[in-house]
């Protein structure tokens, strides 16, 4: 396969098998603007807003039921363990569907609450004076590894 034949290099593209064609053989493009025209309506950026906006939004609601199939699943089949306050004990609790789906909402509510108040800027810098960076937790692991912990 010969790729020097052409003038412009960019007159071409790769396309499926057809009658004509092999599967990823060189083919002549008369009008490079109508191939490019015909491409980008296509592609996610040619939608309008709203569209794009729904198709974020859909991804978001997405995520958020698979979380919630997930807690269901989880606290319904396998439990949690809790622990009392007071006594200190811990019980392992299997929960119904539906306080599956409440314990599901209070965890992503407060999942929500952390990413919110990560855009206030007094929260934001708290958060990175008080996280350890790699190098910090190398030098807390050596000094822990040193003393036998």
């Amino acid at each position: 396969m010969e790729l020097d034949k052409k003038n412009k290099a960019y007159d071409t593209y790769f396309a499926c098998e057809d009658a004509a064609h092999k599967l990823g053989e060189l083919r002549e493009v008369p009008d490079p603007q109508a191939l490019f025209e015909e491409e980008y309506c296509k592609q996610y950026r040619s939608l309008g807003f709203v569209k794009r906006s729904i198709i974020l939004l859909a991804g978001i609601f997405i995520n958020i039921l698979f979380a919630m199939v997930v807690f269901v699943l989880l606290y319904s089949f396998f439990g949690v363990d809790l622990q009392n306050t007071e006594t200190g004990e811990i019980t392992h609790v299997v929960l119904d569907p539906l306080r599956s789906c409440m314990a599901g909402f209070t965890y992503i509510g407060a999942v929500v609450q952390a990413v919110v108040s990560l855009f206030n800027p007094a929260t934001a810098a708290e958060t990175v004076n008080n996280s350890a960076s790699i190098i910090g937790i190398a030098v807390v692991s050596k000094s822990a590894f040193e003393q036998g912990l």
